[in-house]
């Protein structure tokens, strides 16, 4: 989020040298951040089963996921990452065909992995793990494109630039970082004062949230690089107008 924040806003200035700095300042940054979570992930996975609130007859499965999602925490992040920049290169469609992959390839896998090879938990979290993978793929075709511009350079800064990404992007975090802890207590309240059927029940209220939460994501990916682009050229009457267009627009959706 912050990553293409910063590129919007370096494009609107005309820096396409330093769009291209952004944008390789990010991978760097997935990569390490992806290699973290997934060498962390793999070594605590009980621990986070437990914290999560996986408990009881949750505990084996939620563990066996766990083991299946965590390998997919780098090119889970990169298609985020490549999802935003290809958008503001001259890619607009590209996200949502990589979407389409990633859900087909999921859905496919998913039915593989639980009726033909019996997998279970830990192959639906694989399947997760390698429609990702396909996804992210069909993002790097970005690349062949003629008019692309998009390409990594020698980074300059990289602490300073990954600074002030991720300051760029914190209110995004500390969004997802709330919904995650507010999961996680809810799921462990569930277990004990409940039981752990209530944690299924849950889960139809989080399905609901992140229906709800797609036309607020999706609305502020698509003006992300419109707004930065309008920043970086100062036009503070554009940037106005944008935003009483998407606030009139998201709350008639959310209406509806």
């Amino acid at each position: 989020s912050g990553g293409g924040a910063k590129a919007a806003r370096a494009l609107g200035r005309g820096e396409r040298d330093k769009f291209c700095i952004v944008f390789t300042t990010n991978m760097i940054f997935v990569i390490v951040a992806g290699t973290i979570l997934t060498v962390a992930g793999m070594l605590l996975t009980p621990q986070i089963a437990r914290l999560l609130g996986a408990k009881g007859s949750l505990a084996a499965p939620s563990k066996s996921y766990l083991y299946g999602y965590f390998p997919g925490a780098i090119p889970t992040i990169m298609l985020s990452a490549m999802m935003s920049f290809v958008r503001i290169d001259g890619s607009p469609k590209l996200p949502l065909i990589c979407i389409g992959v990633m859900s087909a390839a999921n859905i496919t896998l998913d039915l593989l992995m639980v009726h033909v090879f019996h997998q279970g938990m830990y192959g639906m979290a694989l399947a997760t793990t390698i429609s990702y993978g396909l996804a992210l793929m069909v993002s790097f075709t970005h690349f062949l494109k003629k008019d692309s511009t998009l390409r990594l350079v020698k980074p300059k800064k990289i602490l300073a630039e990954i600074g002030s990404t991720v300051a760029t992007g914190f209110a995004t975090a500390i969004s997802r970082i709330c919904e995650t802890i507010k999961v996680m207590l809810l799921n462990n309240m569930m277990v004990v004062y409940v039981s752990v059927i209530a944690v299924t029940a849950l889960n139809v209220r989080t399905q609901a949230f992140n229906f709800l939460g797609a036309v607020v994501i999706g609305i502020g990916q698509a003006i992300t690089p419109t707004v930065g682009m309008f920043y970086g050229e100062e036009d503070r009457t554009a940037i106005k107008d944008t935003l009483k267009t998407t606030l009139k627009f998201g709350m008639m959706v959310i209406a509806i």
